[in-house]
């Protein structure tokens, strides 16, 4: 499964001028289909904020850290622009 995890910045940025797409899954891996819609939105729109200014303009590709996604988060993060 996969390679090592990477978390430094220049490795990060290394994989992304090389072709690796990044996306997101939230700031602090909560379970997104049991919290309220708008932490819910924070959490992830919060994460895309904090992956922008370290590897430039990305896509918003998102992928729930435990699989646990809501109609209700998508919809919002679909009409925010975050997913």
């Amino acid at each position: 499964m996969g390679g090592p995890a990477v978390s430094d910045r220049d490795a990060l940025c290394g994989l992304v001028e090389n072709g690796v797409s990044m996306g997101t899954h939230s700031r602090t891996h909560p379970i997104l289909d049991r919290m309220l819609l708008e932490h819910a939105s924070a959490e992830i729109l919060g994460s895309q904020r904090d992956l922008e200014p370290e590897i430039g303009e990305f896509s918003p590709i998102f992928a729930s850290a435990n699989g646990g996604l809501s109609d209700e988060v998508v919809d919002a993060l679909t009409r925010t622009g975050g997913a």
